[in-house]
């Protein structure tokens, strides 16, 4: 039997058990979830655990809209979105370790983003794509960044014993 605990908008402090400082998922102050979702989670038995976690963290859907409305394509905006990419690694691998925790039995997979942007400005002159005609290559390198990150998450929990792997 499989469950799923994905909740569009979660990030990680909705995931941690409260111990750990988690929280439930609320928006505009309204409380979505009683507890967290390792809090509601019963993994005790489970063999594998898969995640995608980290973007919402990184604010890539607010990162959509604003460059969708503007031209976000600086070096300012790029870098001050690195440094918060950055910033969410420590929260990832407390992450990975709580799910370890919970579910000292089974085999965790953590999933990379995929890549929303073609990778050759031939494919980036695609008419749906038109909003993002300048951004697209930083998009890109924004997306690797978070997957980078995410990959050295898993490699640091990885070195202590933990059955964790970047797929």
């Amino acid at each position: 039997s499989w469950a799923s605990w994905a909740c569009s908008g979660a990030k990680t402090e909705n995931v941690l058990p409260r111990s750990l400082g988690g929280v439930p998922q609320q928006r505009l102050g309204e409380t979505l979830d009683r507890a967290t979702q390792l809090d509601s989670a019963d993994l005790a038995r489970a063999d594998l655990v898969t995640l995608t976690i980290g973007g919402n963290d990184a604010g890539f859907i607010e990162v959509l809209l604003v460059c969708a409305l503007s031209n976000c394509n600086t070096r300012t905006f790029e870098q001050g979105r690195a440094a918060i990419i950055d910033a969410t690694r420590p929260q990832l691998e407390k992450v990975y370790r709580a799910v370890a925790r919970k579910a000292p039995r089974a085999r965790i997979l953590v999933l990379g983003y995929p890549g929303l942007f073609p990778g050759t400005k031939a494919e980036q002159a695609c008419a749906g794509l038109s909003r993002f005609r300048g951004e697209q290559t930083m998009l890109r390198r924004l997306g690797d960044r978070l997957n980078s990150t995410t990959a050295a998450a898993v490699r640091t929990v990885a070195r202590s014993g933990v059955r964790i792997q970047y797929v």
